[in-house]
């Protein structure tokens, strides 16, 4: 008796998961001679069998379950070997069966498992649309070569600095190249799915609390593969200078609040410059229907590589600087700081102020230093990855909020 909540428990997931499968399937079930295998009472009596034969601790009598529905299937589909031969009722059956087995002692895992084979079942049409419709083989091709550097190479890299790459890891270095390409995807993704207008804008804003950076450099590369696009994707790149800016603020609250509100002038700057430029960049955009998106290569490998190398190297002139000038003063570091990372460069500052090194006034012109110095990178990047009209667009909104930023630095803090 101290087991029946876990007998009841386990014996209801498999029923109603298994119904649930079972509706689907009498959906598709037909009627007469030529009607599918099973149907709601089939697949109830599947996953409670496999359920109750779980419970019954007998190895043998679960595996004869097994093979009577492997059998079962098997005769099916040679009975409808004459018409369309698929065998997803067959293979349905038999991972209820499964999953029955699997409820007796992980309910949770086995209720999540119903409904995805639920939902994998309820979405043939859709899913046999995308797979021969919707998605091209570029498509397929570029989102496996992702997944395996990724998931196959990536694990491989030594995860160690090399001297002759100027001390790089270059672990890192593909890691930073697979996150190139990923949101060179998510810029291509937003474009066929919701339009160069506003999907490039939504996944610029996503992208950007990533990195705005490397945002900078995917739009460009995609601006050069397709330039008729170059507007949408100034726009994106913008949308991810503002996310980024927001996220200055996160990391200034996490270190010291105080420090946030001391340098409101600052943050308000930044944020209603990268703000203006991303709704004027947004607005100015031509009007182009998501019908007409063609499908096109997802990334560019060789710029993706091109530009991990190039930050690289970025990276370790900036180190080097950061020996030799390490006494220079805060404002200096953080510039320094910023043309890699504007988070890492508002963090000291907010952190020297937090410790009373610097003064409000201070850190208000340090961070009006930093984000002038990051602008400036990022017109750097844009120029260096996009096409003339990429980086003209993308300079202009920069520029914007630097001016804006330089204004509200310029505004007299009382004592």
């Amino acid at each position: 008796m101290d087991n029946f909540p876990s007998l009841f428990a386990s014996c209801a997931v498999a029923l109603g998961g298994s119904i649930l499968i079972g509706i689907e399937r009498e959906r598709h079930k037909g009627s007469g001679p030529s009607r599918g295998l099973a149907g709601v009472r089939t697949f109830a009596l599947a996953g409670f069998g496999g359920v109750i034969a779980s419970h019954a601790g007998q190895p043998a009598v679960t595996a004869a379950g097994a093979l009577f529905i492997v059998l079962l299937g098997a005769i099916a589909y040679y009975r409808d070997l004459g018409d369309d031969p698929g065998i997803t009722t067959e293979v349905a059956l038999f991972v209820t069966y499964l999953l029955g087995i699997v409820a007796a002692t992980n309910a949770q895992l086995s209720s999540a498992g119903f409904v995805v084979v639920a939902c994998l079942l309820a979405g043939k049409t859709r899913l046999h649309h995308f797979a021969t419709k919707t998605l091209t083989s570029v498509e397929l091709r570029d989102g496996l070569l992702l997944a395996a550097a990724a998931l196959v190479v990536y694990p491989l890299i030594p995860n160690r600095t090399i001297s002759f790459l100027a001390n790089a890891n270059p672990n890192h270095l593909w890691r930073l190249i697979v996150l190139l390409m990923t949101l060179q995807a998510v810029g291509y993704v937003a474009l066929r799915v919701m339009g160069p207008r506003y999907g490039l804008a939504i996944a610029g804003l996503a992208s950007g609390v990533v990195s705005s950076s490397s945002t900078m450099g995917a739009m460009g590369a995609r601006s050069k593969s397709e330039p008729q696009y170059a507007a949408s994707y100034a726009a994106a790149a913008l949308c991810s200078n503002l996310s980024s800016m927001a996220l200055l603020i996160a990391v200034g609250i996490a270190i010291d609040a105080t420090a946030v509100s001391a340098s409101w002038p600052v943050i308000a700057g930044v944020m209603v410059g990268s703000g203006l430029a991303a709704v004027i960049a947004i607005a100015l955009q031509p009007a182009v229907n998501a019908e007409k998106v063609s499908s096109q290569n997802v990334f560019s490998v060789r710029q993706a590589v091109g530009f991990a190398a190039l930050l690289t190297a970025l990276t370790a002139i900036v180190s080097l600087a950061t020996k030799t000038f390490g006494s220079a003063a805060a404002e200096v570091g953080a510039a320094i700081a910023a043309t890699v990372d504007m988070q890492a460069a508002g963090a000291v500052l907010f952190s020297l102020f937090a410790g009373g090194s610097v003064d409000a006034h201070a850190l208000n012109r340090g961070l009006a230093i930093a984000i002038t110095t990051n602008a400036i990178s990022k017109m750097a990047i844009a120029s260096a990855a996009g096409n003339r009209a990429y980086a003209a667009r993308t300079s202009a909104g920069l520029a914007l909020a630097i001016v804006v930023v330089w204004i509200a630095a310029l505004i007299p803090l009382g004592d």
